[in-house]
């Protein structure tokens, strides 16, 4: 079609009063200048417009059904109830245009700008609407069911009674949006952000929200049954009444997330971080939460029956009243938390860390504590009836008032103790109760002798623990002796009123930075003692180095004597982690089998080099 046919069409459209309508039904228009132009209820199916400017036009009733808008500029133009089903819009410019009540199935609108455009009422079922820009666009009451919005910028858009049912959503950007009451039910919400968005009285059943950042969402009431929530962020969300059931949320994120009475029975919550969340009064019966970090959480009345929390972060918690029969909690840290009053009939909390724990009037009937730790652990009342503490800690526990019938003492928990009988009442408490050491078990002995040639750099080493301490722990009481006897070096150290369980601790780390097993970094993050402890190592061996030598000079038979750093290492191993006192003292045929060490001698002499 030239120029003239063209321009004639365009005269008899414009003079038309509704009898003659421009057909320009596959026109090759590309490129064409019809800004302003007025194409209402023209026919331009099919017609190539690609890179045609039709800012302004009007194009309102016109069919465009299967037309070719790529790259098109079509700001501010009048669509309002045109037919572009199944048209290629992909890059055009339609923002600020009039697409209200327009046909938009299954076109193409990938990357286009609609940045402010009208789209109320318009019908944009399995439309391709893939990384496009509709922030502030108007799409109340728009039918989008099926629609292809993966990536699309929605912020300010209004969604209003919008039909998004089956819309593929996949990190779209709803955040702040009201989406209360929608149906989003099996949709794919992949890395979506929902920060902010309103998702209350929703239907989300079955959709995919793996990934989605939901911030501070509120989901209140919202339907999540059988979703995929696996790595979401859901920190701060309002969970209230939120149906969780058989949803997943493996690895999510739900620090002080509210999920107080939330039906999470059966989840899969392994290694979620719910951190200080409160799950006061949920239902977590038989829920998967292995490694998950409930650190400082409200679990108050919360039910976990059945609920597998194996090296779970449970420290700080409130789990007070809870039902926790036939959990396992094997491994798990319960460091300080409160579980007064929780029901723990059954449950295993074999290898658990109850330090401080409170379980006060807490029914441990049956419960397995083997290994557990319950040193300063607060069981009064408890009721311990037929449980397992075959080698507890149990270091100022406090046993006031304990209930207890008879416990089991060995490992596979057949013996009973007593064997015939119950315990009288306060008879377990007399028992067991903890009675402060006496001189002799309160203080830390480690006694080394010490062959001569590493006598020097042994002493030092040891003589520097009581300066870790000093910088580690500067308002501790602890007093730290090192007396000589020859060859022999004795390090005393006395607790005072600290915790000689840490001291023992710090002892056995300390070994391990000797011995090269542990990096400084890993013993403390302080950079200065750091630098020192280094620096130590560094003087330790050169005292060896400096020692041979001059015991050399000294003894010719000294010479030949094989001088080694993992010669000195496997002593000072030994002498540290030795329960008593030990000579370490090699005879001179003896040889010690440094191979095992290689490669961490290998490490240590470098940091020597540092």
């Amino acid at each position: 079609m030239n120029q003239e046919e063209f321009d004639e069409i365009l005269r008899k459209h414009k003079g038309s009063l509704g009898e003659i309508k421009a057909n320009l039904s596959g026109t090759d228009l590309s490129g064409t200048d019809l800004i302003g132009t007025d194409l209402s209820d023209a026919n331009l199916s099919g017609a190539d417009l690609s890179r045609a400017y039709l800012s302004g036009a009007d194009l309102s009733s016109a069919d465009l059904s299967r037309a070719y808008l790529s790259g098109a500029d079509l700001t501010e133009a009048y669509l309002t109830e045109a037919v572009l089903s199944g048209a290629d819009l992909s890059r055009a410019n339609l923002s600020r245009a009039d697409l209200s009540g327009a046909n938009l199935s299954g076109a193409n609108l990938s990357g286009a700008n609609l940045i402010g455009t009208d789209l109320s009422d318009a019908n944009l079922t399995e439309a391709d609407l893939r990384g496009t820009n509709l922030s502030g666009a108007d799409l109340i009451r728009a039918n989008l069911s099926g629609a292809n919005l993966s990536g699309a910028k929605l912020s300010e858009a209004d969604l209003i009674r919008a039909n998004l049912s089956g819309a593929k959503l996949s990190e779209a950007d709803l955040s702040g949006k009201d989406l209360s009451g929608k149906d989003l039910s099996g949709n794919d919400l992949t890395k979506a952000d929902l920060w902010g968005t309103d998702l209350s009285g929703a239907n989300l059943s079955g959709a995919n929200l793996s990934g989605a950042y939901l911030t501070e969402a509120d989901l209140w009431g919202t339907d999540l049954s059988g979703a995929n929530l696996s790595g979401a962020n859901l920190s701060g969300a309002n969970l209230t009444e939120a149906d969780l059931s058989g949803a997943n949320l493996s690895g999510a994120k739900l620090s002080g997330a509210d999920l107080s009475g939330a039906d999470l029975s059966g989840n899969d919550l392994t290694k979620a971080d719910l951190w200080g969340a409160d799950l006061s009064g949920a239902d977590l019966s038989e829920a998967n939460l292995s490694g998950a970090n409930l650190t400082e959480a409200n679990l108050t009345e919360a039910v976990l029956s059945g609920a597998n929390l194996t090296e779970a972060n449970l420290s700080g918690a409130n789990l007070s009243r809870a039902d926790l029969s036939r959990a396992d909690l094997s491994r798990a840290d319960l460091w300080g938390t409160d579980l007064s009053g929780a029901n723990l009939i059954r449950a295993n909390l074999s290898g658990a860390d109850l330090i401080r724990a409170n379980l006060s009037g807490a029914n441990l009937s049956g419960a397995k504590l083997s290994e557990a730790d319950l040193s300063r652990a607060n069981l009064s009342g408890a009721d311990l009836s037929g449980a397992d503490l075959y080698a507890i800690s149990s270091d100022y526990w406090k046993i006031d008032g304990v209930k207890c019938a008879y416990v089991f003492w060995d490992l596979k928990g057949e013996e009973r103790t007593p064997a015939d009988r119950d315990f009288r009442p306060g008879e377990f408490e007399e028992l067991y109760k903890w009675r402060p050491l006496n001189d002799f078990e309160r203080l830390i002995r480690k006694s080394i002798e010490f062959p001569e040639e590493y006598f020097e750099a042994g002493k030092s080493i040891l003589s520097y623990f009581g300066s870790i301490l000093r910088k580690k722990y500067p308002d501790a009481k602890a007093n730290v002796q090192i007396r000589q006897d020859g060859l022999k070096v004795t390090m005393t150290i006395d607790p005072a009123d600290g915790d000689r369980e840490v001291l023992e601790k710090e002892l056995d780390r300390y070994g391990l930075v000797i011995t090269g097993k542990m990096a400084p970094e890993e013993f403390t993050d302080d950079r200065l003692l750091i630098h020192d402890l280094k620096n130590e190592l560094r003087i330790a061996h050169h005292r060896i180095e400096s020692q041979k030598e001059l015991l050399a000079y000294q003894n010719e038979d000294m010479r030949k004597k094989d001088i080694r750093i993992d010669r000195f290492l496997d002593i000072m191993e030994k002498g540290i982690q030795a329960p008593v006192n030990m000579n370490v003292f090699q005879t001179q045929g003896e040889k010690i089998d440094g191979s095992s060490q290689a490669n961490n001698i290998g490490k240590l002499t470098q940091e020597f080099d540092k």
